[in-house]
């Protein structure tokens, strides 16, 4: 039995950017499966896990735009995976992301009138109900030293970046990419983990060609139990394939 299952430390798996429906299902239901084995302490989901393709500012591809209500159903199928996959006693979070955040701002540009008549994502998708914690965009969840957070950075140093900008330890999505950088000064020594993401490149229609510098998986970070200890992992998927701790999950 693995030290956290005795109660020894406690563990966090770390969901990053999904994209619904934009999202690759042989990921996801492998992610679920490893939730199911690791049995986590906490469930940090990062945001971005909805697209909402049709409310955003760029330019559309008519044939490509599905419903709002569709892809929300979808998530919520989705939420239930990653739910049921948890026993009771994790605790359950939800970072809401740019991409979720673009329901709120079409509200406000386009139905300010209806007020709160119109559900907030959270109300709609019954987090509360279920058990999880939500996070509006821009608002962080903390555990001991180490910030999680969406994120608001791309780029090649967005590592360095994300540590110089909030001076601590942060667990982030947002950018796509995937790796761990570990920074020591003469006072402090910290970390940050970009956790990839876990949607289907091929469908992401600003990536002509199909080709990024994103990595498909998703972050496991095991703490002491007074959350003063923190070592991240990165855990890389292959063709919804991965390896943790010894055990190969597809």
């Amino acid at each position: 039995m693995l030290p956290y299952a005795r109660g020894l430390m406690k563990l966090a798996v770390v969901i990053p950017d999904i994209h619904v429906p934009y999202h690759d299902v042989r990921a996801v239901r492998t992610l679920v499966k490893v939730i199911r084995h690791l049995k986590p302490d906490y469930l940090i989901v990062l945001g971005d896990s909805l697209d909402f393709y049709q409310l955003s500012k760029f330019d559309k591809d008519p044939l490509r735009k599905t419903a709002v209500s569709d892809d929300v159903a979808e998530f919520k199928d989705v939420l239930q995976q990653l739910d049921t996959a948890c026993p009771l006693k994790t605790e359950k979070v939800f970072l809401e992301g740019n991409h979720e955040h673009r329901l709120q701002k079409w509200i406000w540009a386009n139905a300010t009138e209806l007020g709160k008549m119109i559900p907030s994502l959270e109300a709609y998708c019954g987090f509360k109900q279920l058990g999880w914690r939500f996070f509006k965009y821009g608002e962080f969840y903390r555990l001991g030293d180490v910030l999680f957070m969406h994120g608001d950075r791309c780029g090649m140093n967005v590592s360095m970046n994300m540590l110089r900008k909030y001076g601590c330890s942060v667990v982030h999505g947002h950018d796509h990419g995937a790796g761990i950088r570990y920074f020591a000064n003469a006072v402090s020594k910290m970390w940050t983990m970009n956790c990839g993401h876990l949607s289907d490149i091929k469908q992401q229609e600003y990536l002509y060609g199909g080709v990024a510098d994103w990595t498909q998986g998703f972050g496991i970070i095991e703490f002491s139990n007074d959350l003063r200890v923190a070592q991240p992992t990165f855990i890389p998927m292959i063709d919804a394939k991965c390896t943790v701790w010894g055990q190969v999950f597809k």
